[in-house]
């Protein structure tokens, strides 16, 4: 697929494709809404071709609309969603007393006999060994299951075990996953530093000491299987995690109602920015979408409230100038729109944490930046348009922490003189993260043995457009 292949476009390359084929097997998982195989370029099926479609829905009309011969995927049994709950709530093979394990059957019931459930309340239970707790819980989760029916019972467990999360830090930095598109993938990395840049989490001055708080939260989620970490993660990235659909569905009904209030438009293929939001709404995401229309430039003269604003992996190519009155505005999140030229000024986005630019074509950086002076991450990777980096702005950055260049046209020399100088950027207080690329290996030869790398959690140095030295 080409990025810019219209439906018909797209719908001919799968039908060419899979004309290729023999016989094929399509698998279409989590279906919500009923469509025409020929619109998406699936050829018709039939025995005597070897051509096959499954698809997985909770809506059982789906299968009738398209033609399909419905097979219901049951449940646990009582006895294995006993065992399954058992084994989670007594890891580790520790042996529960009589009462408790009565407690636990009973808790067990109320999780409608779905594996998703039952994972997520077992977690949240797992080591508890006082009965009252149990049976709190018991009563907690029996008043709420007669508020649902069908397959919305199944978000009584889901929040029970939000609920049951130690402290509101826990609950927030858990809610903020909701801002990313289904079964989207983080880095450790990304998910902490916006923790950080949103001080989610109790803040040091010391860098590292924060970011080991943010594992710390990360770890508990997944122990108790609000997150999952991905099978695949990257040796360099480090660790990802990903949220199941379920619990991003209960995740965005939370952040409706508490504050401070998202609202979460991630990955619904909007294609403009007709949107009233509310005023007092604090983070908004519009990743992942195909919004290219430029906004009026009064769009956010009445969003002063906003902290976040996700722009990422959209089709614009400019921001409107009242951007710069979101003044308590922490992270402004325009990756990968590939076609953004032009970021007005920033000078009065002084409460900015994070900005990210990364995959973009912007030339130059956005005046006014040297006024960001609580900026902590600056992300400048693959922009590839970027002329230069002016000197005596990252002096300025006082608090910033973690500079990425990879990929920027901009490259340090000492031939030219033009923008910032290598020993600028070494001299930045509280640096810890740095990847940028010299033009000459003599210039990357000339600093690679200055003791300030020792002093930074992680770096990443290359040479032209292709040599490259890191840390661990």
């Amino acid at each position: 697929m080409e990025e810019y292949d219209d439906e018909d476009g797209v719908a001919r390359k799968i039908f060419n494709a899979l004309k290729r084929e023999k016989r094929f097997l399509l698998i279409l998982d989590d279906m919500w809404d009923a469509f025409n195989l020929d619109e998406v370029g699936i050829p018709i099926l039939s025995e005597e071709n070897g051509y096959k479609l499954v698809l997985t829905t909770r809506n059982k009309g789906i299968c009738g609309q398209m033609q399909a011969h419905a097979i219901e995927v049951r449940v646990l049994s009582e006895e294995e969603s006993w065992e399954f709950f058992k084994d989670i709530v007594a890891m580790r093979g520790a042996i529960l007393s009589k009462d408790i394990e009565n407690l636990t059957k009973d808790v067990a019931k109320e999780c409608c006999n779905l594996p998703l459930a039952i994972k997520t309340i077992g977690g949240s239970m797992c080591g508890v060994d006082n009965a009252a707790i149990w049976k709190n819980a018991l009563k907690d989760l029996k008043e709420a299951n007669g508020e649902f029916k069908g397959i919305d019972k199944v978000f009584v467990p889901l929040k029970f075990s939000y609920t049951r999360l130690p402290d509101t830090v826990l609950q927030y930095c858990f809610l903020y996953y909701a801002l990313y598109p289904e079964d989207h993938k983080i880095s450790a990395n990304e998910l902490i530093d916006n923790w950080i840049c949103e001080d989610l989490i109790e803040i040091t001055r010391v860098r590292e000491d924060n970011i080991n708080k943010g594992h710390t939260i990360l770890d508990h989620l997944i122990k108790v299987s609000m997150l999952e970490r991905c099978n695949d993660d990257d040796y360099v990235l480090g660790i990802h995690v990903k949220m199941h659909d379920l619990i991003r569905d209960m995740a965005i009904i939370i952040t409706r109602t508490k504050n401070p209030q998202s609202e979460i438009y991630a990955g619904q293929q909007l294609q403009d920015l007709s949107i009233e939001f509310p005023e007092d709404a604090e983070r908004i995401s519009l990743m992942h979408n195909d919004i290219e229309a430029i906004f009026p430039d009064s769009y956010f003269n009445y969003m002063c409230s906003f902290r976040v604003l996700n722009l990422s992996s959209t089709k614009i190519w400019s921001l409107p100038k009242s951007v710069s009155n979101m003044k308590n505005l922490r992270a402004l999140i325009l990756n990968l729109c590939r076609d953004l030229e032009e970021v007005p000024s920033l000078e009065r986005l002084e409460e900015l944490r994070m900005l990210d630019l990364s995959h973009t074509k912007i030339r130059e950086l956005p005046s006014g930046m040297e006024a960001m002076v609580y900026l902590q991450h600056l992300d400048l990777d693959c922009t590839e348009e970027l002329r230069v980096f002016p000197a005596g702005i990252i002096l300025r950055l006082s608090h910033l922490e973690e500079l990425t260049m990879d990929g920027s046209k901009w490259m340090l020399s000492s031939k030219t003189g033009e923008g910032a100088r290598i020993e600028e950027i070494l001299n930045s207080t509280r640096l810890a993260i740095l990847n940028i690329q010299f033009e000459e290996l003599s210039d990357f030869l000339q600093h690679a043995k200055s003791d300030k790398w020792q002093m930074m959690k992680r770096f990443r140095l290359s040479v032209g457009s292709s040599f490259r030295i890191s840390s661990p």
